[in-house]
């Protein structure tokens, strides 16, 4: 039988075509998926391709494309969920979210299309030893991104210093969104999270994290980026 470990990802050779996308560059990998730095050939502009690729439930061989299914039940559970939350994600719009853009169909699998925000990690700004006032004004939008999204019904579930863009003009964005959960009462969440920033009842089987459990991350990520930086 397949397990979680004996199915890896295998990405994407840089170069590759999708569509008007051209690969760029594997940014991460993660148990839901791969994300790729992208150019779009049609609109001249960078962005972030996300690949629904659920470790487990499908494998690539090397020097392929095609996703190959392991677990069909599992896996159609899971791309409908990807499908679903997709759809969501791309109505919603606030400056301090990232902007998703579109889904499509490739090598057998869904890839989610996202803006490709510039500038430094929550932990690189925090080097730069910022002011009173400007660690306000970003907690400030931070906070007003997490209330548009969880009155829009998603919860973030992964928020850490790394999932924390500021530009340069001092504006923070909230990205990867590969562990958002959507509201859906049919639907008993998995438990997904960074361990030191995820909230307690994101490990608790059959708990189903709230608004509060991204608050709860978002509080770990400031303090300790604080006392990283003194």
């Amino acid at each position: 039988m397949a397990t979680t470990e004996s199915l890896p990802h295998v990405t994407l050779p840089v170069g590759t075509r999708l569509e008007k996308y051209e690969l760029r560059e594997v940014q991460g990998l993660g148990g839901g998926g791969i994300s790729y730095r992208a150019f779009d050939c049609e609109l001249k502009r960078e962005v972030v391709l996300k690949e629904h690729f659920p470790v487990g439930l499908c494998r690539r061989e090397p020097g392929t494309a095609e996703v190959q299914v392991v677990n069909a039940a599992g896996y159609e559970l899971s791309l409908a969920s990807f499908c679903r939350g997709a759809r969501i994600l791309a109505g919603l719009q606030h400056e301090s979210a990232v902007k998703v853009h579109e889904i499509f169909s490739a090598c057998g699998t869904a890839f989610l299309v996202m803006d490709y925000v510039e500038g430094a990690t929550l932990r690189e700004w925090a080097a730069t030893h910022p002011t009173a006032a400007d660690i306000c004004r970003l907690l400030s939008k931070l906070l007003s991104a997490l209330e548009y999204l969880h009155g829009a019904g998603v919860i973030h579930r992964d928020i850490k210093p790394t999932n924390i863009i500021v530009r340069k003009d001092g504006l923070p964005v909230l990205i990867d969104f590969d562990a958002a959960m959507v509201s859906d009462p049919t639907h008993t969440p998995t438990q997904v999270g960074t361990p030191g920033y995820a909230a307690p009842e994101q490990f608790t089987p059959g708990a189903i994290p709230g608004p509060q459990a991204d608050i709860y991350a978002l509080g770990c990520s400031l303090r300790r980026v604080a006392a990283e930086t003194g």
